[in-house]
């Protein structure tokens, strides 16, 4: 009974990336960017690293603050910090 809404659910999930995948190339190729990384030929290990090191910081601060933020106001999120604090008083005492 549960198999054809997770088939569907897996549907409907890899038809929303996929259109969001497509709309993100298309907006890279209009913007003259591409989607893979440029590698600079001259550019030393240590400076591709940090590159990329930079790069994955930029993507992963925002995500992170969005994480927090749906962790804040979700009552999911609530209840696992009510249940947390609990913990720590049950050891604590």
């Amino acid at each position: 009974m549960r198999l054809p809404l997770v088939i569907a659910l897996l549907a409907l999930m890899t038809v929303t990336l996929g259109h969001m995948t497509e709309v993100d190339l298309k907006r890279a190729h209009q913007l003259g960017k591409s989607r893979h990384m440029q590698v600079d030929e001259d550019a030393s290990p240590m400076e591709f690293l940090h590159s990329v090191a930079t790069r994955m910081q930029k993507i992963r601060v925002p995500l992170r603050e969005k994480i927090c933020q749906w962790s804040k106001e979700s009552e999911v999120g609530q209840k696992f910090r009510a249940a947390r604090k609990a913990m720590r008083e049950a050891i604590m005492t």
